[in-house]
């Protein structure tokens, strides 16, 4: 949950992003409550009159002791739990952090209360969050369990998914990981 300051490159990405969506009329625009993504978020929306909402429950997975430290070093000093996190998510046991778990159900939450804001509206809804956070949405979406969590590739910067909620709230993944406005 620490933050870090976005590079020149991801402020560009986020630049590029807003351009491929200026012609999209954003009824709500949330974002996790870390720095980098509010600041993702207004570089998406630049000069727009658009008020941020800021939901702590799409902030990134807490990763408690493993905070900073190096893949290597986590590999070397929590080997168990590293493999557990990048191949059986379902059975990662972190050390102080979240759980998978603890995130997926953070992120129902964060999703239920969206839907149910904008339930029966037609709504287009701008939600800037983490790679990791959009892997778990992915999941809910698909009425997937969290052992299927890396059976997809990582989730690139400043990628776009849409997602497309109907009147009787079924969701339908229209758009995934699409980085073609970086190109």
């Amino acid at each position: 949950w620490g933050n870090s300051n976005l590079t020149q490159t991801g402020i560009s990405q986020a630049k590029l992003l807003g351009e491929a969506l200026k012609h999209v009329e954003f009824t709500k625009v949330y974002s996790s409550s870390l720095g980098r993504a509010v600041e993702t978020t207004e570089n998406i929306i630049q000069n727009r009159n658009l008020e941020i909402e800021l939901n702590p429950n799409f902030k990134e997975m807490g990763f408690g002791v493993w905070e900073g430290q190096y893949p290597e070093d986590l590999k070397n000093n929590y080997n168990e739990q590293y493999t557990n996190f990048w191949n059986f998510a379902h059975n990662y046991v972190p050390v102080d952090g979240e759980s998978f778990e603890d995130v997926s159900q953070r992120i129902k939450k964060g999703l239920d209360d969206i839907v149910n804001s904008h339930y029966k509206k037609d709504d287009n809804i701008l939600l800037v969050t983490h790679g990791m956070i959009i892997q778990i949405l992915l999941l809910h979406i698909r009425d997937l369990p969290l052992d299927k969590l890396w059976e997809r590739p990582v989730v690139n910067s400043s990628s776009l998914t849409i997602v497309q909620i109907d009147k009787d709230l079924n969701m339908k993944v229209l758009l995934e990981d699409s980085i073609d406005h970086l190109k």
